[in-house]
């Protein structure tokens, strides 16, 4: 019942769509009035007959189809009972108006998945005896229609329905000898089969296919149906290596007698057209003459035939009647893709033969806003600097910008031009139009990755004091980067970490992390070392990213000292080892911390746990002296320089073989060192080798192991060294095996190695001792995240934490001054 409903709409939608006059469309008006009563009818019917409905269903699709003004509605109609069709011939074989409606509808809506069913049921149904020419020679037509990029399933049934249709065709032949419509079937048969084949094989297809047409021709001369096949084997054969002399002459005699009784189609001239091209025979005059064939015919309807004409004005020479002609299309149909491409390669070689536009300003605009992309993707940087200067000139600096933004960098080979972006961004600065420029802006960061583009963005978006967010994410990569536009990045930046609803936007949001993660409660948080100076130890917490509004990826405070267990120094600790202690955070001095929004403490010092007891840590300090020979007869490798502060003589201290380091630095006098090397001459350090001893007699109650040199240092390798033995090769290059540092950073400390510049201060820790406690590290959005868990690039120079007492707590510092220390 359903069925029958959905059915019933769809004769209503037909009925809707017909033409309101002409004879067909009457008849098939009356015809679709009687069968939407059959259906009213079954629909009050428990078990319906609806053969009648289904024949009257293929009788309107097969009479619709036949005429041209009810084709469209009738193939609409078709689409809708495509399904009901097969069923009912399935049903009944003998009702061939199925099959007739499906053969004729199938053809021109081959790509459905019921295609290789209704092949199959349409050659089932030529064999039957009743079979006319008209569904033979629609089945024909149908699988003529099947193309070589159909499916497997569509090529089998219509390679399976060739036999019984051939059977079909040959059998109409001997009853009916007198029938034009055979002898076009066999010809399109053989069509068919010419397609199957190549070389000799074809061309005899193609010769009886010939002789077929000849044949037709001479007993019921020439039919519209007949010259259209003429007209395909014509090309088929000069695609197929025909004679091309007998191919051009009988190709232009077609074109001829069609042009002569005004029944060639736009369609068929450009056949014929190409046709005689693929001879090589189409010379100027040959051009010229079947031009004026046209031209006679063409009258007001020169759109349809814009693509012939064209093409026979091109291969004449007449090129002012051929662009006057592209002109013409171009005014008619703004659209016209072919008439801009053509008008658009023209202005460009006059461009590049320094001559002036030969359009007006009208076409000149028709043709920018039509071009194809592949014609835009031709053009080099200097054609697209001539365009847009063209364009600018011609229409103003707005026209010529968007035609920059909306055509060419909308191109996919121009809008990989950094050129071109910036070209683009010239133009809309000149104008008053901000949101277009931000909005182009933001494409270029986003296609290309211009710095300039992120520098502009974030000027406007701090003068509008909106989304400063993505102001600072957009500055972020450049601050971490060299140069103009970095110094520009980081001015920019400084002016936005002041910016009063940034700051409290991000305190807000870091105060609902503290919050939600149980910052200032007595939860003990696992904090992981990064970094440790004689003062304190470094540590983050590595369990949580920080909101985006902390400069580092992790949180960030630092252990004093004095708050670890007896005996144990900040320096003791290794990267990457772990520690317990509960945290807590205070706002930052705005002053003082250069733009620090939040700054941690560890809030309960006698609550800190340390992953290795004291003894561990004793125990594995006493293996690292072990492993590099301190204490030992032999001498080890080492690398002496010069502090940058103190101007003490301090010494990197190697195993033997490489691949391992002592923690500390050891002390150096200036007179061990080798006759005629002087302090000023160690620059970032030179390789030496001596032996290393501890002094424990120089060692405080902090447990702070002491080591010296002793004795005399050499710059000849004992006897069994190398010249490069002692450290990895990362050290005496300087910045081999370092990765770079900046960005949002943090993550394990173990994630980067220490460079040869990323000394420890062995001065810092006096000054950072000479207070009660150490700064912790403050959140600050206007300086460039640390890259490593350690230290950022910046501020090598810059003094140990300060002290103060204001409350009896230190004043927090930025992450800057806790980074100097790390690569001091």
């Amino acid at each position: 019942m359903a069925n029958l409903v959905a059915t019933r709409e769809a004769l209503q939608r037909f009925v809707a769509e017909l033409p309101p006059a002409g004879l067909t469309s009457d008849r098939l008006r009356r015809t679709s009035d009687a069968t939407r009563a059959l259906i009213e009818q079954s629909l009050s019917i428990a078990h319906p007959d609806t053969g009648w409905i289904d024949h009257n269903l293929a009788v309107l699709v097969a009479a619709g189809l036949a005429d041209e003004a009810t084709a469209e509605a009738s193939q609409s109609l078709f689409l809708g009972v495509r399904r009901r069709l097969g069923e009912a011939l399935e049903r009944d074989p003998d009702d061939l108006a199925a099959a007739m409606a499906l053969a004729l509808g199938a053809a021109a809506a081959t790509d459905d998945e019921r295609m290789a069913a209704d092949i199959a049921l349409v050659g089932a149904a030529v064999g039957r005896p009743q079979a006319g020419p008209g569904l033979v020679g629609a089945a024909v037509r149908l699988i003529l229609a099947v193309g070589r990029d159909a499916s497997e399933a569509v090529s089998a049934a219509a390679a399976a329905a060739v036999a019984p249709i051939q059977a079909a065709v040959d059998g109409l032949s001997l009853r009916l000898s007198a029938h034009p419509d055979t002898a076009l079937d066999r010809a399109r048969l053989e069509l068919l089969a010419a397609r199957s084949v190549e070389g000799d094989a074809r061309q005899d297809k193609l010769d009886r296919m010939h002789a077929t047409l000849a044949d037709h021709e001479a007993r019921f001369g020439p039919t519209a149906e007949a010259r259209e096949l003429r007209g395909e084997l014509l090309g088929m054969r000069a695609r197929s290596g025909g004679a091309p002399s007998d191919v051009r002459r009988d190709a232009i005699a077609l074109f001829e007698a069609q042009a002569a009784d005004r029944s060639l189609t736009p369609d068929q001239a450009d056949r014929l057209i190409r046709t005689v091209e693929r001879t090589g025979k189409l010379d100027r005059d040959t051009a010229g003459h079947l031009s004026g064939l046209i031209e006679a015919l063409v009258g007001r309807d020169e759109r349809r035939w814009h693509r012939p004409l064209a093409r026979l004005l091109r291969e004449a020479g007449d090129e002012a009647a051929f662009l006057t002609l592209q002109e013409r299309a171009l005014r008619e149909d703004p659209d016209n893709g072919e008439a801009a491409r053509v008008i658009v390669e023209r202005l460009v070689r006059n461009l590049r033969a320094g001559l002036a536009s030969p359009f007006d300003s009208d076409i000149l605009d028709r043709a920018l806003s039509a071009a194809p992309q592949q014609t835009l993707a031709r053009w080099s940087a200097d054609d697209v600097a001539a365009i847009v200067g063209l364009a600018t000139h011609t229409f103003g600096a707005r026209r010529a910008a968007h035609f920059v933004s909306e055509r060419l960098l909308q191109n996919r080979e121009l809008k990989k031009r950094d050129g071109l972006w910036a070209r683009a961004l010239d133009l809309w600065t000149e104008l008053d139009d901000e949101d277009g420029l931000l909005e182009l802006a933001r494409r270029a960061v986003k296609e290309r990755n211009l710095a300039r583009a992120r520098l502009l963005v974030a000027e406007r978006l701090l003068a509008r004091g909106e989304r400063l967010d993505e102001a600072d994410e957009l500055l972020r990569p450049l601050c971490d980067a060299r140069g103009p536009e970095a110094a520009q990045a980081h001015k920019l930046r400084d002016r936005l970490a002041a910016h009063p609803a940034l700051r409290a936007g991000r305190r807000d949001a870091l105060m609902a992390f503290e919050e939600r993660i149980g910052v200032g409660t007595d939860k003990r948080f696992t904090l992981r070392v990064i970094h440790t100076t004689p003062a304190y130890a470094l540590v983050e917490l590595g369990e949580l990213s920080a909101p985006d509004a902390y400069e580092h990826k992790h949180l960030r405070t630092v252990v004093r000292a004095q708050d670890l267990p007896r005996g144990v120094s900040p320096l003791h600790l290794r990267r990457g080892d772990t520690l317990e202690a509960p945290l807590r955070g205070q706002d930052a001095d705005p002053e003082r911390d250069k733009g620090g929004i939040r700054v941690y403490w560890v809030s309960d010092p006698a609550a800190i746990r340390l992953q290795r007891s004291p003894e561990e840590i004793a125990q594995r300090l006493d293996q690292e002296e072990a492993r590099v020979g301190v204490g030992g007869e032999g001498p080890a490798a080492l690398k002496v320089a010069r502090e940058g502060r103190s101007g003490a003589l301090t010494a990197r201290v190697f195993a033997p073989g490489g691949g391992a380091e002592l923690g500390e630095r050891a002390r150096v006098e200036a007179s061990q060192l080798p006759e005629g090397t002087a302090p000023e001459q160690l620059g970032k350090g030179k390789r030496f080798w001596g032996r290393v001893v501890r002094r424990a007699d120089l060692e405080g109650s902090d447990g702070v192991r002491v080591y010296a040199v002793e004795g005399p240092l050499t710059a000849t390798p004992p006897p069994g060294f190398e010249a490069g033995d002692g450290g990895s090769g990362r050290e005496e290059g300087g910045k081999r095996g370092r990765r770079r540092r900046g960005g949002r950073g943090g993550g394990s400390g173990d994630s980067a190695e220490r460079g040869e510049d990323a000394e420890r201060p062995t001065d810092a820790g006096a000054s950072a001792e000479g207070g009660s406690e150490a700064a912790p590290v403050a959140s600050q959005p206007n300086e460039a995240r640390s890259g490593d868990g350690g230290a950022g690039d910046g501020g090598g120079g810059e003094a140990a934490p300060e002290r103060t007492k204001p409350d009896q707590t230190p004043a927090p510092t930025s992450p800057a001054q806790g980074d100097a220390n790390e690569e001091a």
